[in-house]
């Protein structure tokens, strides 16, 4: 008589069989979360922390995206306390809300005839009303901007009296002011090399990078990423992702992504 005994090894298999669709989910979920870990460990890599530079640094963040994927994310603007610099940078004015053009017909003034270089900014408006977005630009823009605001002076100026603001010969400038600073217009600047400073590609090579040794990595027999659907007993990887953010949310971000995608190929 033979007895035929169930070897722990065969109830392993047999439980990775009903497994199966589960553990492909999660080796999919896994070669997400490591193509955009690697990408995004590549950039911070790149990156100087100190400076401007260091401020988009800061706000690059690897997040979830419902539940269909992985993305990194950079806040478009962030705030700042710090002086207006004259010179490097511009200035526009974003209304708390759209009620506020006509409630304080100022801003629409500053609204309409902006951006503004620093130190042609006819008045400051209070935090209380308005944002001021800081961009940086090339002097050659700069210099551009104030011709074309010199030459329309007699126009805005006329129309901040209309609106009730006392002008003065010069604005003084406070030490320290909320500021938002354009994070995706600098980075833009700072990838393609379209300031003045010297261009830090990094987008670019992390991508370039991905495609040509991070997914041979993840596919390799060593990977981490398919250990779901190699081994009969495995431990889920521990994906570190700082929050979640809706899929409507990737709409935001199409026009930077098709500019490095192109530039990519």
């Amino acid at each position: 008589m033979i007895k035929v005994k169930p070897f722990p090894a065969n109830k392993q298999f047999s439980k990775f069989i009903t497994e199966l669709e589960v553990r492909m989910q999660e080796a999919a979920d896994n070669f997400a979360y490591g193509s955009a870990a690697y990408v995004f460990d590549d950039i911070l890599a790149r990156l100087p922390s100190d400076g401007d530079t260091g401020l988009y640094r800061k706000s690059l963040k690897l997040v979830r995206v419902d539940d269909v994927g992985y993305a990194i994310k950079v806040d478009p603007v962030r705030k700042l306390y710090r002086k207006l610099e004259t010179g490097k940078e511009v200035v526009y004015v974003r209304p708390k809300t759209s009620q506020h053009l006509s409630k304080f017909p100022g801003l629409d003034v500053l609204v309409r005839y902006g951006p503004w270089p620093v130190d042609l900014l006819p008045y400051i408006p209070p935090t209380r009303q308005a944002a001021l977005i800081s961009r940086r630009v090339r002097v050659e823009e700069l210099e551009e901007l104030r011709r074309k605001l010199e030459e329309l002076r007699p126009q805005w100026v006329r129309a901040l009296k209309d609106a009730g603001i006392r002008l003065t010969a010069e604005v003084e400038v406070p030490p320290r002011k909320q500021v938002w600073v354009d994070v995706a217009f600098n980075v833009l600047r700072l990838e393609f090399g379209l300031g003045d400073g010297q261009a830090l590609p990094h987008w670019r090579p992390a991508l370039r990078r991905l495609a040509t040794e991070g997914f041979q990595r993840m596919l390799s027999t060593k990977s981490v990423a398919l250990e779901a659907v190699k081994s009969l007993q495995y431990s889920k990887v521990v994906k570190s992702v700082d929050g979640v953010i809706p899929l409507s949310e990737l709409s935001k971000y199409e026009g930077f992504q098709d500019r490095v995608r192109v530039a990519v190929r």
